[in-house]
């Protein structure tokens, strides 16, 4: 996530920019080749991790108002996002008159995951800049189905708060409410259109919210994205900032595989847990109180009421098979008359 966030606009990989750091370090004259071996294996293994999660998981950046201008530490194992936002959302230090405020790419088109995507390809640069500045950078972010699903965990998070789903210009015109006092459209014969209903009772939800998920499309103008994301960060009224996006379509369906064989190892662990305590209570009922003795106990394949299925079974195939034959055997006549003999003339 560092490198992909700090990748200039070249047709050059990570890899390769990496690679050219070393002659220009070797030739500093005050610098050991012990520093130079760490900055590499650091630098490498920022790219790696960068790579992971780039293509197995959706990335998370959490700033804090009342952490800015510290080094953030990274966080590579797998964090469920209702624990990202609990942790965030319930830190002491955090009393802004607008407590969180998440901002959640969507997918492109062909599924993927659209945050790296445009960070690799140079389309944030001011969030590059703050990226030094971030709290904490989650590269394994699950459960992150959508805004709905955000939504949810914010207000279990935070029970007492107002959760409120917006778009970006509706977050835009938020920011600057915060510096102006709310307008209300109002009617002089005190008569409003649907519209203005609807636009009256959204700006009451905005004021009121004090924890706002912007829902961001993937053909949104990423400058659009890079000042809004921006401005959050450094707005005094805003406690913390998180920037993440919709997992991929492939990372879904690898979870819903992982999720079913999970289920079906369940389900067959339940199966001989059932299996076996229904083996131990018909043994006792049989042998009493020698529950332990197993010696003289075969396991058959076949009983004697499968073997009296088995028999009836073909008994009563045969006997089908016979009837049936001698229904077909029926015969009648072969000639038939339009006028019958009269009687005593049938020969």
């Amino acid at each position: 996530m560092y490198s992909l966030l700090h990748a200039p606009r070249s047709s050059e990989s990570s890899l390769d920019r990496s690679s050219l750091l070393l002659p220009k370090m070797a030739a500093a004259p005050r610098r050991s080749l012990a520093t130079v071996l760490l900055f590499t294996m650091k630098t490498a293994a920022v790219i790696l991790l960068s790579l992971v999660s780039s293509v197995a998981s959706a990335p998370a950046v959490v700033w804090k108002s009342n952490q800015r201008n510290r080094s953030g530490h990274h966080c590579s194992h797998d964090v469920h996002a209702s624990d990202v936002l609990t942790k965030t959302l319930n830190e002491d230090g955090l009393d802004s008159e607008i407590q969180a405020v998440v901002f959640l790419l969507g997918r492109s088109k062909d599924g993927s995951e659209t945050l790296t995507a445009l960070a690799s390809e140079g389309f944030l640069p001011a969030i590059a800049v703050k990226y030094d500045d971030a709290h904490v950078i989650h590269h394994h972010v699950s459960g992150i189905e959508g805004s709905n699903t955000i939504a949810r965990g914010a207000s279990a998070a935070r029970p007492g708060d107002v959760v409120l789903q917006v778009t970006l210009s509706e977050f835009s015109s938020k920011l600057l409410s915060l510096e102006a006092p709310l307008e209300i459209e109002v009617s002089e014969s005190g008569m409003l259109s649907k519209a203005a209903k609807h636009s009256n009772k959204r700006t009451r939800l905005l004021s009121e919210a004090n924890i706002f998920i912007v829902d961001i499309s993937a053909n949104t103008d990423p400058a659009a994205i890079d000042r809004a994301v921006v401005a959050a960060i450094e707005h005094p009224k805003i406690g913390s900032v998180i920037l993440s996006a919709i997992r991929s379509t492939a990372e879904v369906k690898m979870d819903r595989d992982v999720q079913a064989r999970r289920r079906m190892q369940a389900m067959q662990k339940a199966g001989s847990s059932m299996l076996a305590s229904n083996a131990r209570r018909l043994d006792q009922a049989a042998d009493g109180n020698n529950n332990q003795d197993l010696s003289g106990v075969y396991y058959v394949q076949m009983t004697p009421n499968i073997l009296a299925g088995i028999m009836f079974f073909f008994l009563f195939t045969f006997t089908t098979y016979i009837g049936i034959s001698c229904m077909g055997m029926i015969a009648g006549q072969t000639v038939y008359v339009s006028k019958m003999p009269s009687i005593g003339r049938e020969a």
